[in-house]
């Protein structure tokens, strides 16, 4: 990829997972990776709110409606790790050896599943906090809490050693995200608050979908004030409540433009960083309160009415449970559509779709070369089709590669983005898809078999193509009369099972 990318290019999000990539083909480690992060949602929140209410029922059904929520298992449990995070540190709190074991354990995995860079800076501020919140309430040092933000600390360390190396090293490996500068110019606080807080798709990787479940959390609010048997729920109440505020409240803040303009100043790396990650962790907050609720509302009547709570709590929770599981955009009602109905009607891409490693093998056969001894440029079409296969290409997706190699392959693709504004900044300010757009489809790389375009006038440097030793061009369209570009049609590709339709062209010595 990318004419060979450095390994900072290429930095796992969550180190616990990389083996399964190297013990099963990507389908199976996909797969088995979704599945952890699911269990881990589920039993995470499960043992978290049984922790905090004692509460079996509540547990279990906020656990279920939590590990429905739409995950991108892709960056492990950043989001779906967090009632686990609360969990393992309540535990290490505890007196018993057991408990602390457990909580060590707990934090051990959380690190090894999550990343530093997308949210485990904020999730160690955030235990931060807390042990000085605490210790302030307490009159006395929560060591133990600090025991956490140490544990986290060490592995997020022990794992991002090349990071720190890199961010602080003088070496000559200089990073294309210095050149970043399509960072937000910031919004009003107020609307960055209200609209993470109402709209439940706010936040595209951490998605609460909470539209129904301030209802039974509305409903809980009221009974705490009114009901002393169940006033014991009230201090928990008003924890999770101040998180959730608490949270979005700083990522309004830190979406104002007062902090953009600052972000933006920083040196190097530093100007690309997204700190407004920290509503990471807003959908566990958010289930965690929903957990309390419930237990508060079932606990709210006497025993032998015990049956009309749990059918109150019902009648709250399943507007959410449909929410989620009906969601068109959530994994689990996209899997359940493309079973039921095959990619004919649903539309969907599947992996073996997007991969087609037999129209590859086709391509591959026929140029009839060893792969290793040339590379390819892909227009309209992911890299990660052709990568997948084995074929050496100069294009590729990554969040952190060498600022020189994205100046040389800017060579290959300047004249093309000076014909389009659009690709041009999202080139220059941004880079991370280092792809060579066709300046009339914008900065498309989807554009399947239904796709029937055609290009009219590229504007690729071939002659810099070369020099990277860039033989052949797969293209989403024909290319019309690639004679004049020094370019020879070796044929187009496509079969029922490929989400593509390739034209492939072999570039002129």
């Amino acid at each position: 990829m990318m004419c060979g990318i450095p390994a900072e290019g290429l930095k796992p999000f969550c180190l616990i997972f990389v083996p399964l990539f190297a013990i099963f083909d990507v389908y199976t480690a996909v797969v088995i990776q979704y599945v952890i992060v699911v269990i881990t949602a589920f039993y995470g929140m499960y043992f978290c709110i049984k922790k905090i209410t004692d509460s079996s029922v509540s547990s279990a059904i906020t656990a279920t409606i939590f590990a429905f929520l739409p995950v991108h298992s892709v960056y492990g449990n950043v989001v779906m790790g967090t009632p686990l995070l609360l969990f393992s540190v309540l535990k290490l709190r505890e007196e018993k050896k057991k408990d602390k074991i457990i909580g060590v354990l707990g934090l051990i995995y959380y690190g090894l599943s999550t990343s530093m860079v997308l949210s485990g800076w904020a999730g160690l501020a955030l235990i931060l906090i807390a042990y000085f919140i605490f210790s302030w309430m307490n009159k006395k040092s929560e060591k133990w809490i600090l025991v956490s933000f140490g544990i986290l600390a060490i592995i997020y360390v022990l794992c991002n050693m090349d990071l720190f190396r890199e961010v602080f090293a003088s070496d000559s490996y200089v990073s294309h995200r210095v050149e970043f500068g399509l960072a937000s110019d910031g919004q009003p606080f107020l609307k960055s608050f209200i609209g993470v807080l109402t709209n439940d798709s706010y936040v595209y990787e951490a998605e609460t979908k909470h539209k129904f479940i301030f209802i039974p959390i509305a409903i809980a609010f009221i009974l705490l004030l009114f009901i002393k048997r169940i006033r014991q729920y009230l201090q928990i109440y008003m924890y999770a409540l101040a998180c959730v505020l608490g949270l979005a409240t700083v990522y309004a803040v830190l979406e104002t433009k007062f902090i953009c303009d600052i972000m933006k100043n920083l040196p190097g790396m530093l100007s690309s960083f997204n700190v407004s990650r920290v509503t990471y962790f807003l959908p566990g907050m958010m289930y965690i309160l929903l957990g309390i609720s419930c237990a508060a509302i079932i606990r709210s009547v006497k025993d032998k009415y015990y049956i009309f709570t749990y059918i109150l709590v019902a009648i709250l929770v399943i507007p959410s449970f449909f929410h989620i599981v009906k969601d068109e955009d959530g994994i689990f009602y996209q899997n359940i559509n493309q079973i039921n109905n095959g990619q004919g009607i649903t539309g969907y891409i599947t992996m073996r779709n997007l991969y087609s490693e037999e129209l590859m093998t086709t391509i591959e056969n026929a140029i009839g070369k060893d792969m290793s001894t040339y590379r390819i440029v892909n227009i309209g079409i992911s890299p990660v089709a052709s990568l997948m296969h084995g074929f050496y290409t100069i294009d590729g997706y990554s969040n952190n590669y060498s600022l020189e190699y994205k100046h040389t392959f800017r060579e290959v693709v300047a004249e093309e983005l000076e014909l389009n504004d659009y690709n041009k900044a999202y080139f220059d300010l941004w880079g991370n898809r280092c792809y060579a757009f066709y300046h009339e489809w914008g900065n498309a790389y989807l554009l399947g078999n239904g796709f029937s375009g055609k290009i009219t006038d590229l504007h690729l440097n071939f002659e810099k193509m070369k020099e990277m030793n860039c033989q052949y061009i797969f293209s989403a369209g024909e290319i019309m009369e690639c004679e004049q570009y020094g370019l020879s049609f070796i044929g187009e590709f496509t079969n029922e099972e490929s989400f593509w339709d390739i034209w492939v062209y072999e570039v002129f010595d």
